[in-house]
C-alpha cells in the first residue's frame, strides 16, 4: 500500500471515529429524553448549570467515547494502550499532573491579580461548599476525560502512525480549537489558548504514550479554575466556588467574559510551559510505545 492510501485510510478512520462518536452520542440523547420523559423528571433536570444534568450529560459523552474507542480497537484488533489508555503508576501520574495543573492556573489567575487585570475576592464559607467543590471535582475528571480520548485518544494515534507527530498533533489540536467555537462568551484568544494546550498536551503523548499527564493537568486546571478562583471557564460560569474572581480591564488581556483562558497572558504562559516541556525531554529518549501501535503502516 503506497503512503498516500495509507495516508487516507488513517483520515478516514479518524472521521469513523468522530462519525461513531456523535452516532451514540444522539442515541444517547435520545434514550435520556425517554426516559426522563416516561419517569416524569425532565422538570428536574432542567438544562443550565444545574449539577445533576451537567453530570448526567458528561457521563453520556464519556460513555460514547469509551464506545467509539472500543469500536474502533475492535476493527483494528489493537490493545486499549494502543490509544494512550495506559501507563505507568496511572493513580501517581494523575495525581501529581492535577496538582501541576491547579499551581499554573494558580499562577495565571496570580499574574492577572498583580498586574490589575482581576480582582479576586473570597467568598462567605459554608459546608455545602465542600460538597460542591466535590461534585465538580467529579464533574471536571469527566470532561477531561472525555475530551482528551475523543481527540487524542484514537484520532491522535491513529494519525501519528501514518502522518508522524507534526501533523497529527497539529490536526489534532486545530480540532480542540474548533471545538470551543461554540462555547458561550467564547472569545479567539481563548481558541487560540486550546490550540496551544492542545500542541502542549500533544508534544506529551508523543513521548509518553499515554493520555494521563493530559488528563491529569486538563482536570486540575479546569477544577482550580472553577470551582477554587470563581473564574468563567471558556465563558462559562460556575456555582459554589471558593473565590470569585472579576476582570477588569482590556478584555485582550484579562480574559474579559470568557474567563482567563481568553487572556493573552494564558496563551503565553502555555508556550512558555509548551518550551520548558520540550527542554526537559529534549535529551530523553523518546519512549518506545506499543509497537503496534506506532509502527508507520507500509503494507
Amino acid at each position: 500500500m503506497n503512503r498516500l492510501s495509507s495516508s487516507l485510510r488513517a483520515g478516514l478512520g479518524v472521521i469513523l471515529s468522530l462519525l461513531l462518536y456523535v452516532g451514540l452520542l444522539l442515541a444517547g440523547n435520545f434514550a435520556i429524553g425517554w426516559l426522563l420523559r416516561v419517569a416524569h423528571i425532565s422538570t428536574y433536570l432542567t438544562p443550565g448549570l444545574n449539577r445533576s444534568w451537567l453530570l448526567l450529560g458528561e457521563v453520556k459523552l464519556v460513555c460514547a467515547v469509551l464506545l467509539a474507542t472500543l469500536v474502533m480497537q475492535r476493527i483494528e484488533r489493537r490493545p486499549l494502550r494502543a490509544y494512550g489508555w495506559g501507563g505507568v503508576r496511572p493513580l501517581r501520574t494523575l495525581l501529581m499532573t492535577f496538582v501541576v495543573g491547579a499551581v499554573y492556573v494558580s499562577l495565571l489567575v496570580g499574574l492577572l491579580a498583580a498586574c490589575g487585570l482581576a480582582q479576586v475576592h473570597a467568598m462567605a464559607w459554608s459546608w455545602p461548599m465542600l460538597g460542591s467543590a466535590c461534585i465538580w471535582l467529579v464533574f471536571f475528571s469527566l470532561v477531561a476525560f472525555n475530551e482528551e480520548s475523543i481527540l487524542r485518544g484514537y484520532p491522535l494515534f491513529r494519525m501519528l502512525r501514518t502522518w508522524g507527530p507534526l501533523p497529527a498533533v497539529l490536526v489534532s489540536s486545530l480540532l480542540f480549537g474548533a471545538a470551543h467555537l461554540g462555547n458561550a462568551g467564547e472569545n479567539p484568544l481563548g481558541i487560540a489558548t486550546a490550540v496551544v494546550v492542545g500542541l502542549v498536551y500533544g508534544l506529551v503523548i508523543v513521548r509518553t504514550g499515554s493520555l494521563l499527564w493530559a488528563i491529569g493537568f486538563h482536570a486540575g486546571w479546569d477544577w482550580t479554575l472553577t470551582c477554587f478562583w470563581g473564574a468563567a471557564d471558556s465563558g462559562v460560569p460556575t456555582e459554589g466556588s471558593v473565590m470569585q474572581l472579576t476582570p477588569s480591564g482590556p478584555a485582550w488581556l484579562s480574559g474579559g467574559a470568557a474567563g482567563p483562558e481568553g487572556s493573552l497572558l494564558c496563551v503565553v504562559l502555555l508556550i512558555v510551559l509548551g518550551l520548558a516541556i520540550a527542554w526537559r525531554m529534549r535529551r530523553r529518549e523518546t519512549p518506545k510505545l506499543d509497537a503496534s501501535s506506532m509502527i508507520t503502516e507500509c503494507d
